[in-house]
């Protein structure tokens, strides 16, 4: 029987322990140890090669590991974050609303975990309001701000608390002339929120519009219903009829303000007060004068169809963590909570009875899409009630409302002009407000199938010729696809105004013999830009 030979001999890689394999015998050794041995040549091999070759080397574990490891990493990523955080958002915000078990099969089907994960996820993006979060608190608390607003002032039937901030321009002092009174409700999901979040916007508000600024605050879901917020809504507004005097504001020159939620309290807030719901429990002469007041409606980004905006909660798969359907004491209770349904069973008198409404959107809106404007100002021209339209590019759901806190935000002006705007045609010029018999003409209330159109104004662009506005679109793309609708306006002059807040300059547009369109252009010089298209008939 032969045995291993070793030598030490000179190798290539430059060892002197390598180990020359002279023969190796087939033959099993003696111990009974090693068998069936391939045969090595006589070429020097190092340890390291041999152990390589005979599988010993150690880097060959850390490959088989970094082969299993793979797929368990991969299956971790894809299978067990997403279901951990689907499952835990289920278990803080509430399981579906099936019976038995049927609610952990519906909680676990994979388009609900992938898709709520989706937008737990997306909330991430609000850690980008670190900075302005610190800018409100630190604001908040400090006393020395006390001089420009006042503080926890206690109103309603549920003593919730308000802050009243003060205009620059206005005065503050008994006998003056009383600024215009803004009422912003502030939005989140009628399960969330509170008036400090939004004193800085408030102050700049009551600054850029020149009004005094009240900020209530509002029951909010498990506390309350919906019909419990639109109650403390309406005792804010009686509350300031009872009280103009003490802080001079004009309790006859009313606009709401609302943001997402708060934009569809306040549509809600006044159609109930014109239909003089006894559930307000406020005397119905209250009511109308109230209702009276009210000169104008602007709804930042708001959900003004509960059954639309439900499918689109659906299609995100959190109609159950929401505090929606819960608000609305369930899914049944959607029509009587939707504006576009209660306008739908209004009379004519009590049409004829709502006050302008502005619609403000983002296309980035993802939370509730610009859909939900669009489409409640398309009934609206159906109705003839006065409204305007703006569609603003690149902003979301929660842009809309915190760029309008700090000037240096990027949409503040943007956003902002269309708010100044549209508060100019209710507040400083009411007569800017068009007639039902001049919607019909313009807005093709007479023909079902006219091109619906929408009236707005920019921050410094018309000229004040007391023209009412008509209508108005927002331009993201080709101006050329908006003035079609021009042409169906035979021997008529218009002058189009293209607007945003920095440098302008005009030209003039001929765009046939019987129509000629004059164009002046206020371009941003912020990237991207922000396109209005105004109209004026004349």
């Amino acid at each position: 029987m032969r045995s291993w030979g070793h030598e030490v001999t000179e190798h290539p890689h430059g060892t002197r322990n390598a180990i020359a394999v002279s023969s190796v015998s087939t033959t099993p050794l003696a111990s009974g140890r090693f068998s069936g041995l391939p045969f090595w040549s006589s070429r020097g091999l190092c340890g390291g090669c041999v152990r390589t070759v005979l599988g010993t080397e150690p880097q060959c574990k850390a490959s088989l590991k970094h082969r299993i490891s793979m797929p368990v990493v991969a299956g971790v990523l894809l299978v067990g974050v997403p279901y951990s955080i689907s499952l835990a958002a289920q278990w803080l915000y509430g399981w579906p609303n099936k019976p038995g078990c049927r609610k952990y099969i519906e909680a676990l089907r994979p388009r609900r975990i992938y898709c709520l994960t989706r937008a737990v996820l997306e909330t991430l993006k609000y850690l980008q309001y670190g900075k302005l979060y610190f800018q409100w608190k630190l604001w908040y608390q400090n006393d020395e701000n006390r001089k420009h607003y006042e503080k926890g002032i206690t109103f309603g039937r549920r003593s919730n608390k308000m802050d009243l901030y003060y205009s620059p321009q206005g005065a503050r002092v008994a006998g003056d002339k009383p600024v215009p009174l803004v009422v912003f409700i502030y939005g989140g999901a009628w399960g969330s929120g509170d008036r400090s979040i939004y004193c800085l916007l408030a102050r700049r508000m009551a600054e850029e519009l020149g009004a005094t600024v009240a900020c209530p605050d509002y029951v909010t879901y498990p506390k309350g219903n919906v019909l419990c917020m639109v109650q403390d809504i309406t005792d804010c507004l009686v509350w300031a009829r009872e009280n103009d005097k003490k802080y001079n504001f004009d309790k006859d020159n009313i606009v709401l303000v609302g943001h997402s939620a708060g934009a569809h309290l306040s549509a809600l807030a006044i159609l109930f007060l014109i239909d003089c719901r006894d559930e307000l429990f406020v005397e119905a002469g209250m009511q109308r004068n109230i209702a009276k007041a009210i000169k104008g409606l602007i709804g930042l980004s708001g959900v003004y169809n509960i059954v639309d905006h439900y499918e689109h909660e659906q299609m995100r798969a959190v109609e159950y963590v929401s505090t929606m359907h819960k608000a609305m004491n369930g899914v049944h209770n959607f029509p009587y909570y939707s504006p576009e349904h209660i306008l739908n069973t209004f009379s004519q008198d009590k049409l004829e009875r709502i006050p302008p409404i502005s619609l403000i959107h983002g296309t980035n809106d993802i939370i509730v899409p610009a859909e939900s404007s669009i489409k409640f100002s398309q009934l609206l021209t159906s109705l003839c009630v006065k409204t305007a339209l703006y569609i603003l590019p690149n902003i979301d759901h929660t842009e809309i409302v915190t760029d309008l806190m700090v000037p240096d935000r990027h949409f503040y002006h943007a956003v902002y002009s269309c708010i100044k705007q549209e508060y100019n045609k209710l507040i400083v010029f009411p007569e800017a407000a068009s007639t039902c018999r001049d919607s019909q003409e313009i807005a093709g209330c007479t023909s079902p199938t006219h091109r619906t159109t929408y009236a707005a104004a920019s921050e410094n662009s018309g000229p004040s010729t007391g023209m009412p506005w008509y209508s108005s679109v927002i331009l993201s793309t080709p101006m050329e696809r908006e003035l079609c609708w021009a042409s169906e306006q035979p021997g008529r002059s218009l002058n189009f105004y293209l607007a945003a807040h920095r440098d302008s300059r005009s030209r003039d547009i001929h765009t046939g013999e019987e129509h000629r369109f004059t164009l002046s252009v206020a371009f941003s010089t912020r990237s991207p830009p922000i396109w209005l298209l105004l109209l004026q008939l004349r």
